[in-house]
């Protein structure tokens, strides 16, 4: 089981315009696919928990991450349901579940800039083929 820690980088000022454009970059060292895009899959094994951290390009803004939902449908890719946001109250940690090799789920994680506003993103995760 790995701690994979995953930051969301906002282009607020696009998004604040009307396009929200995200980033996202994580520190796990396998073949992610979109590492630094907005399309990031994850590849992970079960069991792994991931972290996510949000900010923004011009660091002038604040951006807060305010809920996860899965999309996966009757299923969940997270082992004890959505994610949780930490004691730190910066960050958002969810344990993954146990599925097949191969197994790609989505969700969407919901966020806030200078407090106000709700901005939605919906990445994926894959669960590692062995």
């Amino acid at each position: 089981m790995a701690d994979i820690n995953i930051l969301v980088v906002v282009d607020t000022k696009t998004t604040l315009a009307g396009t929200t454009t995200v980033y996202m970059e994580d520190d796990n060292p396998t073949n992610d696919t979109g590492e630094g895009t907005d399309e990031l899959v994850a590849n992970v094994n079960p069991g792994d928990k991931i972290t996510w951290r949000a900010t923004s390009i011009n660091q002038l803004d604040t951006v807060e991450l305010t809920s996860f939902t899965d999309n996966s449908g009757a299923t969940t890719v997270f082992k004890t349901g959505e994610p949780k946001k930490n004691t730190d109250g910066s960050s958002w940690s969810g344990t993954i579940g146990d599925y097949a090799p191969g197994t790609i789920e989505s969700y969407t994680f919901h966020f806030s800039i200078n407090g106000s506003g709700d901005y939605s993103w919906d990445p994926e995760i894959k669960v590692r083929e062995t």
